[in-house]
């Protein structure tokens, strides 16, 4: 993962033992995206199993992925985040801390785990009018030529089931009490939810071009007292 790659040097750390928490768990060896469609979230763990989100090499990282409902097998184990323990190189969080109650009492505990932190989020709230009529445009067209997007059809319906998720800036100011900032970067999130051949070229476009802003952001930090 180039990201861990980039920053483990910054918490001074030469190879990472990382420890992730996914809301869809992660394959061997490689750290996927996250949701549950039979939980009313969408991602990868419906019909068929746990799809692969991030195919990048890991092979100089020791990895296990935490999540109540991950698979069986020596990588995982099904525990909620409160409930591990131990220390670790590195922690990743892929779309799972917007959900998480009380939130400053969950990243202390990440803190205390680990000097560097690593988090795959989306910010829900930023979510304006012309990127929902784009996505949910975009939806219509995908189900029309045969195609089953992984996110919801109707993100007013979305919104209504998911009425306590935090938003981008309460995440972000938890965050930073307890890390220092080294990355935030702003990123398309929508085209995940799609799925489509050309859904994240088309959403690149649009942002770059300010039609709308960017939904996902990818944030590091490291402990103060690691530095």
């Amino acid at each position: 993962m180039k990201a861990l790659q980039r920053l483990c040097p910054l918490a001074g750390l030469t190879a990472c033992v990382c420890l992730a928490f996914l809301l869809a768990g992660c394959e061997s060896r490689s750290i996927s995206d996250s949701g549950y469609r039979r939980h009313g979230y969408y991602g990868y763990y419906g019909e068929g199993g746990p799809k692969t989100g991030y195919r990048g090499e890991l092979n100089e990282f020791d990895v296990l992925g935490v999540d109540p409902h991950a698979p069986d097998g020596p990588n995982y184990r099904q525990v909620r985040l409160e409930e591990v323990d131990g220390r670790w190189d590195a922690v990743v969080a892929g779309r799972v801390l917007h959900h998480v109650h009380p939130l400053d009492d969950a990243i202390a505990h990440l803190a205390s785990l680990a000097p560097l932190l690593v988090v795959d989020e989306f910010a829900w709230d930023r979510i304006d009018a012309d990127a929902q009529d784009w996505y949910e445009g975009q939806h219509r067209m995908l189900v029309a030529v045969g195609v089953d997007p992984l996110g919801p059809s109707s993100l007013d319906e979305w919104r209504a089931h998911h009425t306590d998720l935090h938003p981008h800036g309460v995440l972000l100011d938890a965050l930073r009490v307890h890390y220092d900032e080294r990355v935030v970067d702003w990123v398309p999130y929508l085209h995940r939810w799609l799925g489509g051949p050309s859904s994240e070229a088309l959403e690149e476009t649009l942002v770059g071009a300010g039609a709308f802003g960017a939904i996902g952001y990818r944030w590091a930090g490291t402990t103060r007292v690691s530095r």
